[in-house]
């Protein structure tokens, strides 16, 4: 058997069925072997796994996993909906958005109970499912595992099945179709005909006495096999105006109806205990006019300043830096740090990334999950300003041995450059020893990082063909009176003996993006 387990971390489910139109509100469930070999894939292309496993190997997998349809394992859910009014350009139009809710121990089980896969397919398998952060919409997040065996009840399957039987018989079943493959033996020889048809074509003499091939366009781009048939993107389907995508058909599947209104006995939760021991989060920022680099206090405080907020009155260490009794923790930064990043290096921030080195706590979590709109309080200096802020994902990279980080901070390497001016967090001596360079040495130890080979000095940073200095930074908060050792700050490079995973920050202010520094490209 080869199986896939998945758990709903924000426990919803959205995906919209094949044919259907989004505005109908309904969901795909479960989700079609179709979606689950792309969603395969798109996973072994995005987070690097092709580094560790073949194309050929997992174009085999594919294939194996395309010869039979599978059954499920399908948890209580619950159907829901919102609603809201999109803009248009000279009116509103309303939205519906449908999705299902699911228990806090909801699992849903994937399993090809007649298959067997090689060592190989397996970790490769398990190494692309880990790496899965959605399954449908990008809401839709997801933690998975390959499992060979299972003892949850299987209770959907295709007709012909002795589960699609069985349920046949109960009033509370219902069929719904779902896009599956064809085995990939039957669409090689559907392939084999359909160019031996179209080599026989041709069309009569023209008028100045020439030939033409009767080949088709379409013809041409017949995928040659179910995995490339998988690579096609929706967009090359509409435009030759298929109904369904090469190498797909609909199969009828029997499950158990879904409710439409929440059941007594279940007890849901957008905010689930059974996280994994995440410990970073990446947040996408917009607004009409990005904000420049320059300017990352403003976005780290007024985002620690929404954090403070979501988690209420009793906010936990891991926001606040502080302990109980209100002194400031000594625990060797086990606190948030908040970190501006330029992704496309234009000089503009465009994500911010949290991070602490302990797993974040339930209220973090929850926090972190819900945050949309940042807005400069009432207080902050000059006109106020407003960002919207969009969760790309939760990480878990304690180990500080992520293979393929879903950032350039987290990533590793050996040679690192300051990305925001460094304050010294010490006074230095009056024999002028003790300065930077030295007082970065120092942090790293406390860090547990290794010893640099070398620190050395930076004048200015480089973007995009302009010189930064580090007196275009603002590099003291708004909300805290602060006298700091060093309010100049200075661009550093460090090199290590070996490559150091990220981030780094240090010095004052660190966990507000200052001290910053981003890998050597």
């Amino acid at each position: 058997m080869i199986g896939m387990e998945f758990r709903f971390p924000a426990g919803t489910y959205h995906a919209t069925p094949w044919g259907r139109h989004v505005n109908e509100a309904e969901v795909e469930w479960p989700p079609s072997p179709w979606r689950l070999l792309r969603a395969l894939i798109a996973s072994w292309h995005r987070y690097g796994v092709f580094e560790e496993y073949p194309q050929d190997l997992l174009r085999d997998t594919i294939h194996l996993l395309a010869t039979e349809a599978p059954v499920y394992a399908l948890p209580d859910a619950v159907h829901a909906h919102s609603r809201h009014y999109m803009p248009t350009s000279n009116s509103t139009t309303l939205v519906f958005d449908g999705f299902l809710r699911l228990e806090e121990a909801a699992v849903l089980g994937v399993y090809w109970s007649n298959l067997t896969a090689s060592d190989e397919q397996l970790k490769l398998l398990q190494r692309i499912v880990e790496h899965m952060g959605y399954l449908g919409r990008a809401e839709s997040w997801v933690q998975g595992e390959v499992v060979t065996w299972s003892d949850r009840e299987v209770n959907c399957g295709p007709l012909g099945t002795p589960v699609a039987e069985r349920l046949q018989e109960t009033p509370e079943a219902e069929a719904v179709q779902l896009l599956v493959p064809q085995p990939p033996q039957l669409y090689a020889e559907w392939v084999a005909v359909q160019s031996a048809r179209n080599a026989s074509v041709a069309t009569p003499t023209g008028a100045r006495g020439g030939r033409r091939s009767g080949r088709s366009p379409s013809a041409d781009r017949l995928p040659a096999n179910i995995y490339e048939a998988l690579l096609v993107d929706t967009n090359a389907l509409q435009e030759e105006g298929r109904n369904l995508p090469l190498g797909a058909r609909q199969a009828v599947y029997y499950r158990e109806a879904i409710a439409r209104k929440r059941r007594p006995s279940a007890t849901l939760h957008v905010f689930q205990h059974h996280l994994p021991d995440v410990n970073a989060a990446r947040f996408a920022l917009t607004s009409r006019v990005m904000p420049w680099l320059v300017e990352a206090l403003d976005i780290t405080e007024v985002f620690h300043l929404a954090l403070l907020k979501r988690s209420g009155d009793n906010a936990p260490l891991l926001v606040t830096g502080r302990e109980a009794d209100g002194s400031v923790s000594e625990r060797g930064h086990e606190h948030l740090f908040v970190l501006p990043e330029d992704d496309d290096q234009d000089g503009r921030i465009d994500h911010v990334v949290l991070w602490a080195p302990v797993p974040f706590t339930h209220e973090v979590i929850r926090a972190v999950q819900t945050l949309r709109d940042l807005w400069t309080p009432e207080w902050w200096p000059g006109p106020s300003r407003h960002w919207k802020v969009y969760l790309e994902g939760l990480f878990q990279t304690q180990s500080r041995s992520a293979a393929h980080p879903p950032t350039p901070v987290l990533r590793a390497s050996r040679t690192w450059v300051s990305a925001t001016p460094y304050l010294r967090p010490w006074h230095t001596k009056r024999n002028g020893k003790f300065g930077s360079e030295a007082q970065i040495a120092k942090e790293l130890r406390l860090r547990g990082l290794p010893e640099p080979v070398r620190v050395s000095s930076l004048e200015a940073i480089e973007i995009r063909g302009t010189r930064i200095l580090p007196q275009r930074f603002r590099r003291l908060r708004y909300f805290k009176r602060q006298e700091l050792p060093d309010v100049q700050g200075g661009f550093y490079e460090i090199e290590f003996p070996e490559p150091v995973q990220g981030p780094i920050a240090l010095g004052s202010n660190c966990h507000f993006g200052m001290g910053m520094f981003v890998p050597r490209t």
